[in-house]
């Protein structure tokens, strides 16, 4: 399997060159094989939710930073 982050510069290559590293293809995308594979090992595509936070706390996290505190001042 290849790590896609270790590669970087995809923009600037040939598409057969992209196709080739990432193990794909334009036309079938994934086989069932290396779709499971890469599901098993990097997890499904999900943004993960992060706390919600209340505006207030929002607010007063922003004076948690030495910079602001000495801006303020």
């Amino acid at each position: 399997m290849v790590e896609t982050r270790n590669k970087s510069n995809f923009f600037v290559q040939e598409v057969d060159q992209v196709e080739n590293t990432l193990q794909t293809s334009r036309q079938s995308g994934l086989s069932s094989s290396e779709a499971k594979s890469r599901l098993e090992k990097n997890g499904p595509n999900e943004i993960q939710e992060g706390e919600n936070r209340t505006t207030l706390q929002k607010f007063f996290d922003q004076f948690k930073d030495a910079m602001i505190i000495i801006l303020l001042i």
